[in-house]
Formats: C-alpha cells, sequence, structure tokens
C-alpha cells in the first residue's frame, strides 16, 4: 500500500462552495407583483419551464437582468432597435384581449389567450363557447411538425402530458438566439451575456452547414474532454475541454488565434443552446493546446455540433457528438464525473466562464490522461446525494486502486472525504514516481467511495497513460 496525498486546498474549495450554496438559500428571491404580474400575464404564453424555475430562484436584484436577457433570446433582428419579437407578442395579447376576456381577468391572460398569443389563431375551430377544440395544421417552424389539436371546456385548456410537451416544443422554437444564455456565478448571481450574436459569422456558418450535411471536417483536427456536474434549478454543468492538434495552426510566435464553436440540437432537431468564443491559445511545453467552454443542460439526450476554426488560414474542424446528460437529482447516492489533472492551482478568475470551465471555486484543474514519472496524477469529483445522521453529519469515505492490466499495484488508505448534508468532495494527488508505477502503458484508477450513514457503496473508473522515461507508453 502506498500513501496518498491529499491536496491542502480542498478545505478551502468546499467551503467556498457551502458558502455560495447557504447565499443562494438565503437570498431574497420572494416574486413581487410587478414580476408576478410579468411571469404570469406578460410572457405567461411564451416562457420555457426551465426558464420559470430560474426566473424564481435567482436574486430578487437580478430580475432585471434576467428580462433583459429573455428578450434578447427572442430577437430576430439584434442589429435593429426594436424587438420585433416583443412587439408581435404585444400585438397579439391586445388582440388576445378583445376576443378572449372574461370577468375577472384579461383575455391574455385566459388560457385559449396564451395558445394565441404562443400559437397565433387555429387553422379551425370546431365546436362552441363552452366545449371548442382549437385545430393547428402542421407548422414546422412553430414547433408542430404534426400539428396540433387543443380542447377546451368553460374557458379552460384540457391538459395532457403530451400536449404540455407539445407546447414546451413550440415556447422552446421562440428562442433565435440561443448564444445569449443565463450564465450564473458560483454565488448563484445572474451574470451579464458575453457579446452579440452574429448569425453571419464564419463560426455559425459552418455550424449551419455542418447541421445541414452532417459531413464533419479534420481540417482541423481536435478531442474534446466533457464532464457533468449538478448545477442549479434541476441542470447539469458541463465543462467542455478542447484538445486541439498545433500541427495546422497558424502561429504567430507562440499563440494562435482560434475560434471555438457549438451548438446543442435537442431530441426535436432544435437548436436550444449555441456558442462562439475567441481563443488565443499558447504553446505549452507539453505540446498541448487547449481552451474550455461550459454549457449547462437540464438531464436528457442531445445532440452536440463542435468546431474549432483557425482565424488566419480560416480552415476549421468540425465534429458531431451525441450526448447524454445524467440526472443528478434523484437523490441516490451518485458521483459526478472524475476529473483527472496534471495541475490544480488557485486562481482569480472568474469560474465558469469559457476558459474557466474546469474551475470550481477558486481552484482551476487542468485535465490530463497521460502522465510521467516525475509527476502526479489528480482527481477531482463530487458525491450527491449523502445520508444524514440523527445530528444532521454525512459520514463519506474515498480509496483509491491501481490497476496494470488485470494485476493490482496497490491502493491507498481510506480517507474520510469533506461533507455536508448535500455533497462530499473527493481531491486527491498521487505521485507516480513510487515504486508501484513501474511500468510505462495503460492504467486504470478504481474509486470506492462509501456512505456510512446509507451503508453503500458506489465506484468508477478511470483509465490514464504513464510515459516511460523517453516519453514511450
Amino acid at each position: 500500500m502506498f500513501q496518498i496525498s491529499l491536496r491542502a486546498l480542498v478545505p478551502s474549495l468546499l467551503a467556498g462552495l457551502l458558502v455560495g450554496s447557504m447565499a443562494a438559500a438565503q437570498s431574497d428571491n420572494k416574486l413581487s407583483k410587478k414580476d408576478r404580474r410579468w411571469l404570469e400575464e406578460e410572457v405567461g404564453a411564451i416562457i420555457t419551464a426551465q426558464e420559470i424555475k430560474i426566473f424564481t430562484d435567482i436574486d430578487k436584484d437580478d430580475r432585471k437582468l434576467f428580462k433583459e436577457i429573455f428578450w434578447s433570446r427572442r430577437d430576430p433582428n439584434p442589429a435593429s432597435k426594436d424587438n420585433e419579437f416583443e412587439k408581435e407578442l404585444e400585438r397579439k395579447a391586445k388582440e388576445a384581449n378583445k376576443q378572449y376576456k372574461v370577468k375577472g381577468m384579461k383575455g391574455s391572460a385566459t388560457d385559449r389567450g396564451k395558445i394565441f398569443c404562443l400559437l397565433g389563431p387555429p387553422s379551425r375551430v370546431e365546436g362552441d363557447a363552452q366545449e371548442a377544440t382549437w385545430v393547428y395544421d402542421p407548422n414546422p417552424q412553430l414547433g408542430l411538425p404534426d400539428g396540433l389539436t387543443i380542447q377546451f371546456k368553460a374557458n379552460r385548456m384540457v391538459p395532457s402530458e403530451d400536449l404540455e410537451k407539445d407546447l414546451e416544443r413550440a415556447r422552446t422554437r421562440n428562442i433565435t438566439n440561443p448564444t445569449v444564455m443565463y450564465s450564473r456565478d458560483m454565488e448563484g448571481r445572474l451574470l451579464e451575456p458575453r457579446g452579440n450574436f452574429d448569425p453571419n459569422s464564419p463560426a455559425n456558418q459552418i455550424l449551419a452547414a455542418l447541421r445541414e450535411t452532417k459531413a464533419a471536417s479534420s481540417d482541423v483536427p481536435f478531442e474534446t474532454t466533457i464532464a457533468f456536474f449538478r448545477a442549479t434549478e434541476g441542470s447539469i454543468y458541463i465543462p467542455i475541454l478542447f484538445e486541439v492538434d498545433e500541427t495546422p495552426l497558424t502561429w504567430q510566435g507562440d499563440s494562435a488565434d482560434l475560434t471555438v464553436f457549438g451548438s446543442v440540437e435537442n431530441t426535436d432537431g432544435f437548436t436550444i443552446s449555441q456558442f462562439e468564443e475567441p481563443a488565443k491559445v499558447t504553446k505549452t511545453s507539453d505540446g498541448r493546446t487547449l481552451f474550455e467552454v461550459p454549457i449547462q443542460l437540464v438531464p436528457g439526450r442531445y445532440k452536440l455540433y463542435l468546431g474549432v476554426r483557425d482565424n488566419p488560414s480560416a480552415t476549421a474542424g468540425t465534429q458531431i457528438t451525441d450526448l447524454e446528460v445524467p440526472d443528478y437529482f434523484s437523490g441516490d447516492l451518485v458521483l459526478s464525473s472524475v476529473v483527472v489533472y496534471n495541475e490544480g492551482k488557485e486562481v482569480s478568475e472568474q469560474a465558469g466562464t469559457p476558459g474557466q470551465a474546469f474551475q470550481f471555486g477558486k481552484v482551476k484543474f487542468r485535465p490530463a490522461r497521460t502522465f510521467n514519472k516525475q509527476s502526479a496524477i489528480g482527481l477531482f469529483f463530487f458525491v450527491y446525494g449523502p445520508g444524514v445522521d440523527d445530528s444532521g453529519k454525512s459520514n463519506i469515505t474515498g480509496q483509491y486502486s491501481f490497476y496494470r492490466g488485470s494485476q493490482k499495484k496497490g491502493q491507498t488508505g481510506v480517507e474520510a472525504l469533506p461533507a455536508d448534508a448535500n455533497q462530499a468532495v473527493g481531491n486527491a494527488e498521487i505521485p507516480l514516481s513510487i515504486p508501484n508505477f513501474d511500468e510505462p502503458g495503460n492504467w486504470r484508477m478504481h474509486i470506492t467511495v462509501k456512505d456510512k450513514v446509507l451503508n453503500k457503496t458506489i465506484t468508477a473508473d478511470v483509465e490514464f497513460v504513464l510515459e516511460g522515461e523517453s516519453g514511450t507508453q
């Protein structure tokens, strides 16, 4: 058995995360009458379920910024002075107030009025004022590829799970600027959007062609590392590491000018998120050209369209990747992704931003899969859903074993993991210079986490490569 070396940064890292969690829980987020009226009446027809959760969860001082972001996401022409979508919604609301007004309620706030504001007038109406059926013919532009039938009884819509899915698809379809997102800092405060959306930028033109043709390009080869961590309001934080082959890049000294871009498509084939980030990268001693981008999604299945453009030469590489986002909100004892890294350090930059995606609190990690004998292998992960004893405390331990092929080469001692009632943090660095790591090649680390309150054990395996003295494997 060899001795593990726990990072001294873990206590401060966990404390920072706990402070952020407590601050979010204690923030004054009660809806004012004005905000509730905006949510239920002004945008009740078009706001998505996830946006409702964000709006009600954030600090009251962030709701003005939320509204600005909300309309920017639905502005079909950001270069114009007016938001044409907002103006059209106002027109529909006025019409709905005339046609569907009932005693004590504006017409636009009734079920029929909300459907009218979202989808416009139906293709045809069957029945009478008391029991009516609205029929919408197939219209992919509205998010109704198969059409839609909605029943009303006594002015109330007859709900169903399938109908709500169809309406949510239509609400999502109104988001024309998915690059404008509700990004939040570690304390849960809303961040100002980055940059302006340009549908005619080279990166967006490449993405549009990639989505249409499904033909990826290897002109600028790159690999990605994607991880998953629990965020807020039911969403999952997803840092994406781009590792770019430096050979085809246009280097000016030790730096290169890139654009890293991508989009996320849901199972309906609709783009729900998009990013385009300038990336000034530099050569490193280990020859790795890296850039990180964070996104947030709710659990589910998606398709990722990713690309890297070398701006001076106007060449680009692209990829299409299927993505399944796990659900870390079930209450079960589960592990997040495990970040395997060769460097972890305290930094002052804002976490969760482009270039800082693998930063948690004030600690930034540099993911890696290849190591040499003079380095240490680091790992970082969260444990979600720990048990709590009668005194309100969790009791989580971690142990790490190492294998070369099927042969076990050693294991660490059992270590208590810092924890609160919501999560635990695993973070360790093991020196590779010790005799146990006696062969270059492919290795496997087996992680064992035990919850002594729940009497449960969960495990994970990560693979890494140990180079020989001459850099061979």
